[in-house]
């Protein structure tokens, strides 16, 4: 069987920068979600109004979730490039290949190397679009804080990064 650190190892084999493993488990943020979106926060995000119990609960996401592989990909450039007069800027995550399609395929090829080590678990990838509040499980697996900005924060990357995870009924 692999533990946590096997897990962790793995997801930087896969070029991640960072992975953690966490539990899955109910968030310490209901209420002040839930509140946030009475009072209509957030304005025309109406997605983040779908799905809240599923948001609040990997458990509701994966039925008998027991472990959340968090994962993180670094983004842009610490150069800035030169910019002609007249060029407009694109946000260093947008730039090159679409981040959700590039994780995720790299999170369902993890998956397809821990159901071999865990035969009968699930394993769902999340990146960005899953009712999952992704910066919470990030930041209990150790992967960094969460800042002022709200933002995910690691020493050496900083809050230069995408999220990404592995909600799995098996126990890591």
């Amino acid at each position: 069987m692999l533990d946590s650190k096997s897990v962790v190892d793995l997801c930087i084999s896969k070029g991640f920068a960072l992975a953690g493993v966490t539990t899955a488990s109910h968030s310490s943020h209901d209420a002040v979600l839930r509140k946030w979106l009475k009072d209509e926060k957030h304005g025309e995000m109406e997605w983040l109004n779908r799905n809240v119990d599923v948001r609040l609960d990997p458990r509701n996401l994966v039925e008998g979730a027991a472990s959340v592989i968090c994962v993180a990909d670094r983004y842009g450039k610490l150069e800035e490039e030169p910019l002609c007069a007249r060029d407009g800027r694109i946000a260093r995550y947008a730039r090159g290949r679409d981040y959700h399609k590039e994780m995720k395929k790299r999170l369902h090829s993890i998956s397809d190397t821990l159901r071999e080590e865990f035969p009968g678990e699930q394993f769902r990838a999340c990146v960005d679009t899953a009712p999952l509040l992704e910066r919470e499980f990030a930041q209990r697996a150790g992967i960094g804080s969460v800042g002022k900005h709200t933002l995910l924060i690691e020493q050496g990357i900083g809050s230069w990064m995408l999220l990404g995870a592995i909600v799995t009924t098996a126990v890591i």
